[in-house]
Parts: structure tokens; sequence; C-alpha cells
């Protein structure tokens, strides 16, 4: 990153015309005594004694100095190599003086300037009058660290002073016209540009005061025009590039004689017309930036010790970046210092916005943020209470309502040439209500030398308890919604890139902690689980073991107090359960462990089931007429294929002591009716059943069959004699789950479970 150096370029001016005044002086005294009668005496009002001299030749026209060495009271070293001058008038009138090269090595000290500005600018407007008409010719003048100067051209005649040099690859002028010797004017300039491109100048007028010299003036500026020279001086970046834009400028600079004091400049610009200009990072990419309005721009600055600052109260602007168009940008209490360093509060609404990953009705961003330039780069602080807001938000397979984040404390973005570095200690950030509200921090650094970077976000908590999932994220297609609960979250990972290859490598934990909500027709309350999972490129996902708890899963008959331990297979879409238990009609269901593999074409489980109530498991209106009692087991080897699930020689069977079952159909039994089903109505009517058994199978599209054996007597018959009874049960599942959900909805299933 180029660093401004905005004194560069007066110094630079300062010590061309030091040197300039130091080479007349030096000629005048040898015009009218020779070389040999050189003394420092005649030159100690210059604060200036000569160490080194060389004279090549000597005429009574004039004089060769090979080598002329000058050394100023604060230290600073004049070399002077190639001088020429005359020694007596020409004919013309003119006197010519060159030199092939000036060097200014600049002295190392604190207490002030090697000039005195204001006694140098006496000196610069006597010297019309005191030398008459004089032209004086400097090939090269160097005076490091700053650029080279070419071809400086200094000429005396009458009443002006007229210089001019190329600094750089940028050639520029100044005329000092003393037509009233009270108020004399300088005006510096530019060249003439392109075809239609007319050169530039500033003038001033000079006010002489017992304490100061004072310049003021007003100007109207091409701004594009004056791109070079402030790239020369360090005021511009190398990367930025002025495309059009004017401004009026009105100045005033106060130069005093006192030496104590420093020099003082005010300057006030007003843009006359739109800015713009473009900025070309280290890639390549270029940034178009249009400046549409803005109040004027009030500068201030110090000499010699450099102290600068300005400030503007707003300006808009838009960017156009990459894919990112012309973004609105309101800008204000801008203020910029030496340093240098800038803050400012930046502000961007958009309404229906096109953003390169989708669209938004409405974007507002609001941030304070302090912009501090480095030698390698720049660091941006963005102070706290920055916030974002987006609603509206839709993208190719995901529409967000709305977004909004605040930034609890400072976060600093810091781009150099190695690379980039993002810290913050706690942001929170909100998707409406379904808030990610906690105070949650965000640190994020990247090098792109290495190609390496790291990303922490750390207490991340993400809460469905004051409004659900579904008023924040439209969820196209989907039947599914989460309305309580919490889901909180750490994660780093870690990566380096290389050309086309990403190495990854990650730690996350996620826990869910009571969610509630519904998939289709099943409503789920109580969801708990944590997942601790790390990532490696070329490993993919590992997942510890971990446990998971439902309180109810409900599809028409409930299913309580779930728990079970897993070991998910991210890699693979699969998973290993053991000890999966559930409570459900009064007794307990448990599962073999079991692997599911979602490679696999079949997978199975097989499920147990004990002191199952037949009293809560008949509870449906078409078992109405019959009375039971007693408890059931069963082992239900269950085989998944697909989305769909089968049963085969699945096994129920009674448990000790039996049980009772009364069947009471609309109208007494019939003892007369010797039918089977009269029979069977009649012993069912009171029978006390010892043991039962069934069978039991379940197809693919949900259809039931129980071959049912049961033994016992019914008391009312004859009580002696035993009865076997063999009946075949079949009903489809999903028909009768239909049915039990079509008294209730998940809703009214969610809000009294909450409750």
């Amino acid at each position: 990153m180029y660093r401004a150096r905005p004194v560069k370029y007066s110094k630079t001016i300062m010590f061309i015309a030091g040197a300039a005044v130091t080479l007349v002086m030096v000629v005048w005294f040898m015009r009218n005594t020779a070389v040999q009668r050189m003394s420092n005496s005649l030159l100690q009002d210059y604060g200036i004694a000569v160490t080194s001299v060389s004279i090549d030749a000597l005429t009574t026209s004039g004089a060769t100095i090979g080598y002329l060495e000058l050394v100023h009271e604060k230290g600073t070293t004049i070399s002077i190599e190639g001088l020429t001058l005359p020694i007596s008038m020409t004919s013309t009138g003119l006197n010519d003086h060159s030199a092939e090269k000036i060097t200014i090595i600049s002295a190392t000290r604190t207490d002030g300037e090697p000039f005195e500005l204001a006694r140098l600018i006496d000196q610069l407007l006597s010297l019309p009058g005191l030398l008459g008409q004089t032209r004086i010719f400097v090939t090269e003048l160097s005076v490091p660290p700053y650029p080279e100067i070419h071809d400086l051209r200094v000429v005396l005649q009458d009443s002006e002073l007229e210089m001019r040099a190329t600094i750089g690859s940028v050639t520029v002028s100044a005329a000092i016209t003393q037509t009233d010797t009270s108020s004399p004017v300088i005006v510096f300039s530019l060249p003439d540009g392109p075809p239609d491109t007319p050169g530039q100048s500033i003038s001033a007028k000079m006010q002489h005061s017992v304490e100061s010299i004072s310049l003021g003036g007003l100007a109207s500026l091409d701004l594009p025009a004056w791109e070079p020279l402030g790239k020369l001086a360090g005021m511009l970046p190398q990367e930025i590039e002025l495309r059009s834009g004017t401004a009026e400028m009105r100045f005033d600079i106060e130069i005093p004689y006192d030496t104590n004091r420093s020099v003082s400049v005010a300057a006030e610009l007003t843009p006359s017309g739109p800015l713009q200009f473009a900025y070309a990072d280290s890639s390549g990419e270029t940034a178009a930036i249009k400046v549409e309005s803005g109040s004027p721009v009030h500068l201030t600055a110090s000499f010699p010790e450099v102290e600068w600052s300005f400030r503007q109260t707003q300006s808009s602007v838009t960017v156009s970046y990459d894919e990112w168009m012309d973004i609105p940008l309101s800008i204000a209490d801008l203020s910029c210092e030496s340093g240098p360093s800038c803050s400012m509060h930046t502000s961007v609404a958009m309404q229906a916005a096109a953003l390169p990953f989708g669209k938004a009705d409405h974007i507002a961003l609001s941030a304070a943020q302090k912009v501090v330039f480095l030698d390698e780069g720049f660091r941006i602080e963005v102070q706290p209470n920055a916030t974002l807001d987006i609603t509206g938000l839709s993208m190719s397979d995901t529409t967000v309502e709305g977004i909004s984040a605040r930034l609890v404390s400072t976060a600093t973005l810091e781009l150099v040439d190695a690379g980039w570095r993002l810290a913050a200690d706690s942001l929170d950030a909100r998707i409406e209500t379904l808030s990610l509200s906690a105070n949650f921090g965000v640190k994020a650094q990247h090098n792109l030398d290495s190609g390496a970077g790291q990303l922490t976000i750390s207490d991340a908590v993400a809460s469905f308890d004051t409004r659900r999932l579904s008023h924040r994220v439209s969820r196209s297609g989907e039947d599914w919604d989460i309305t309580a609960g919490k889901l909180l979250m750490d994660l780093q990972a870690k990566w380096t890139q290389s050309g086309a290859d990403l190495k990854l490598d990650g730690q996350s934990s996620l826990r869910l902690k009571d969610l509630a909500g519904y998939y289709g027709e099943t409503a789920f309350t109580g969801l708990s689980t944590s997942l601790e999972a790390d990532y490696g490129s070329g490993k993919g996902f590992t997942v510890q073991p971990s446990s998971i708890t439902v309180d109810l899963i409900e599809t028409g008959l409930p299913i309580e107090n779930i728990s079970a331990s897993y070991t998910l297979y991210p890699n693979e879409m699969a998973f290993d359960m053991a000890d999966l238990r559930m409570e459900a009609f009064g007794g307990v269901i448990r599962a073999d462990p079991f692997s599911f593999r979602t490679a696999s074409n079949t997978n199975t489980v097989l499920m147990r089931a004990e002191a199952i109530q037949l009293n809560r498991l008949l509870t449906m209106e078409e078992f109405e007429a019959i009375e039971v009692s007693g408890t059931v087991g069963a082992e239900l080897p269950v085989t998944i294929v697909g989305d769909s699930l089968t049963i085969t020689q699945g096994r129920l069977f009674g448990e000790p002591p039996g049980g009772v079952i009364r069947y009471r159909p609309g109208s007494e039994p019939d003892e007369a009716d010797t039918s089977g089903i009269g029979f069977v109505t009649l012993a069912l009517s009171n029978f006390k059943y010892e043991t039962l058994t069934s069978e039991i199978d379940y197809s693919a599209d949900g259809d039931l069959k129980l071959q049912l054996q049961l033994t016992g007597k019914n008391p009312d018959l004859e009580s002696n004699r035993p009865v076997i009874l063999n009946l075949g049960v079949e009903n489809n599942v999903p028909q009768m789950l239909k049915s039990l959900r079509a008294a209730r909805s998940v809703e009214d299933i969610l809000e009294q479970r909450l409750q």
C-alpha cells in the first residue's frame, strides 16, 4: 500500500528555490570579484559556507567550476557539479548560468527546516531587482529521498521570476510577478494535457506583515489533471485513477518569520461536479467509485512538523466492484489526519436490491469505522453498535424474511500484502425472531502468501421460543417447522489454499435443546442431543458417539420418553444405534442394537415390546364395543427398504396371568345361534384368556395382518369347558392413523404439550 507523504511536494519546491538562491548568490559574487576573492564572510548572511571548490577554467568572459560544495549552518550540504557562469555582462543583457547536477543532502535535525521559509521567499523576491536579466539552468537536481528534478529553468527578468522543472514525469512551473511590490502574485501551473484539456494553474496573492507572509487565493481545479502531482506528492495511492471531477478551492497560507512558529495552511474544496475514480487492487480487480455530491472539504496543515487534517460533513457515493453494482454509500463526519488515518460513519440503504447472491426487498447498513493506513496495507476498526438489516432476501433455493445483526464490541479487519485478518469479540445476530441473538464471538484470519486461514465462532445461539422458524425463513415445498427450543453452536476451522487444492480441518459442537415442531402430520417435542464433529481433508467428517432424547412423537398414537445412543457416519450417510427405548400404550418398546446404511438396499432392526396394555392399545372408535384387560409383549423383525418398512413373521404374546375380553355388540348374544360367528360372539361376551399368541405381518402398503390364538374360558357358559379361538384380524395402519389424526392437529398437540 502506498503511504501518503503530503509534505513531500512542498519540501521539494522549497529545496528547488533554496538551491536557486544559493547558486545565484555564488554567481553574483564571482561575477564581480573572481573566484580567488570568494569569502565566506560574504555568504554568512545566508548561513552558507564554502567548503570545497575546483576551478576547471577561468577567462575574462566566464568561469567553469567542476565541483563546488557549500554547507548550510543547519547542516544541509549542497554540492554542484559542472557549474558554468559568466564573469562579465553579455551584449544581450542576459546572463546565463548552468549546472549539470546539484545535490542537496538535508540534515537530519529536529530544530527546524534547513532554510527559513519566510526569509527564503524574501530573498527570491529580491533576485529580479538584484540580478537583472538572468537565466539559470540545472540539468539534474537531487534532493534525497524525494524524486529527482530534471531540466530546472529559472528566469529573472524585470519584475518577474519564473521557474520550470520536471519532477518525476510531471512538468510544473511557477511564476512570481511583482507589479505591486507590496502584493506579489504567485502562479503555479501544469502544462497543457491531451487535446481539449487546457493546462491548470493556481494563483495566490502574497501579503507581507511584520510577523508573517501570507498567501491566499481561489482556484477552479480539474481534478484528473492534478492526479500525477498528487501521486508524486504521496497524497494519492498509485492504485487510484481519477477519471473526472471538478472543484473550487479557496486557500490561505501563513508563513511566520518566527521559526518557532509553524507554517499553517487552511483550504476549502467545494465539489462543483461529480468525482469519478477507479481503485485497482493487487489482484487487478477494479472498483469504480463515483462521488455524487458532498459538502465542502476543509483541510488544515502545519509545517515543518507535519500535521494535517481534513473534515467533510457528508457525501454520497456509489461503488461498483466485480458483481456488486452501483452500491450507494452515504458517508458522514469524515475526518482524516496525518498518520494517515480516517474516521467516518458509513450507511447503505437499498430498496429492491439485486445482489450477487440473490435479491432483497431492503438492505440497511450503518457503521462507524476508523481506517488506519499502514505501509503494507490498511486496517479498518469497526466501532460497536454497527448494524445490518436485510428483509425479503431470496436466493436460488432459500427465502429469508429478515436478517439483522449488531456488533457488540469493536471488530478489526486488517488487509495487508501478506493477507487479511478479521477479529470480532462479540456479535448479536438475528434472523428475525429465529434469533441468532445471544452474544457470540467471531474471529477470522487469512494469509494470502501462505494461503492459510482460520475461523472461530463461539457461543452462537439460535432460539425458537418467541417465534417459530417458519416466521423467519420460507422453506419452499417443505411441510415442517420448529416452534420451540434452542440450537447452540461452536466452530473452529483452519484451511490452507494452494492453487485449486484446499485443505480444510475443523471442529464443531452442535447442541439441540428441547426442540419442538412437526414434520408432515407428525408432531414432536423435547428433542435434545449434541454432536461433536471433526472434519479433515481426505478423511471427511467424523462424529463422536452421542445420545438423543425426545419427550413425544405423535403420529396419531403417542410415543413418549424416547432415548437412544447413536454414532453418525456422515461420509457414508449411515449411523449405528443402541439402547433405543420408548414408552407407548403403558408399556415399553426397545430395539436391539442395529445399523442403518443408506447405501444398503435393505436395513433390519428387531423391536421388542413388553407390558403393552391392551385397553390403551384398543382405544380407537372401531374397537369401542370391546372391553379388554391384560398386557402383551411382542417381537417385531422390521425390514426397511427405501421409504417403506415391512414386518414378516413377527410375534405377539400375552403376559401372565392373562386377561379378560368382553365383546359387547349393540344386542345381547343369541345362545341359540350355533354358527361359528354366533359361538365366537357368545364366547367373547366374557372371555377370560390364559394365553394369547399371534403372528404379525405388515406389508409395504401398510396392511397389518394378525393370526390370533386365544385359550381360556367363559364362566357364563360351561365353566369347565376350555375354549380355543383362532381369529384373523386385518387393518390398514396408515388409514387407521389418518382417522385418528382427523380429530386433532399438530398445532393442538404442540400447544397442549408445550403448555
